[in-house]
């Protein structure tokens, strides 16, 4: 059937009295026909983190679903060969990469809080998110964005010393950030 808009309503569709609901309609209330707005969600994962799980097949599955992962830089976690992988795997699945800069603390995965100096934390995010833009340019990608992992992106919420260090070596990249709603980080980054 052939929608037609009101004029006197804004949001208002019409229907013919004989047409039925098709496959977008939410709701249909005398005549009016809702139509369900396409929102896009963009679902984040942490990749490249684990030999074990890639090699398991949980990593490559999981690019099928999310649309940007969150790709180790190598600092608490991966190695070059693992992060080369996803971003191949990146690239040929057509999903962003996002470089997932963190504390360089293998021991604890990243989520042991470090007090570093501004200098020295700008100096070792910008590093990792260059390190990892040179791996995805490698194999034709690119970084897109940046997530903070773990300790730093909980640290980056209220410490204004670091949060202002990892959105000075962001920006100097170029890049979004995403991090907590509210956080010190996105208000500095703003």
């Amino acid at each position: 059937p052939t929608l037609s808009r009101r004029a006197s309503s804004s949001d208002a569709w019409t229907l013919p009295a004989n047409a039925r609901c098709g496959s977008r309609c939410v709701c249909r209330r005398r005549g009016r026909l809702l139509l369900a707005a396409r929102a896009r969600i963009d679902l984040n994962a942490d990749q490249g983190e684990s030999g074990e799980r890639w090699a398991s097949g949980e990593d490559v599955a999981l690019l099928g679903v999310v649309t940007s992962p969150n790709v180790c830089c190598g600092a608490y976690a991966g190695d070059d060969e693992l992060i080369s992988a996803t971003c191949a795997a990146c690239v040929e699945r057509d999903v962003a990469i996002g470089a997932q800069v963190g504390y360089p603390d293998r021991e604890g995965f990243g989520r042991v809080p470090m007090d570093m100096e501004h200098a020295a934390l700008r100096d070792e995010v910008a590093g990792q998110i260059a390190h990892l833009g040179q791996l995805a340019k490698a194999v034709d990608g690119q970084v897109t964005y940046v997530k903070p992992h773990g300790a730093l992106y909980n640290t980056i919420v209220r410490d204004e010393v670091q949060a202002a260090a990892v959105v000075e070596a962001v920006q100097d990249a170029g890049l979004p950030l995403v991090g907590l709603p509210g956080s010190a980080s996105l208000r500095l980054a703003r």
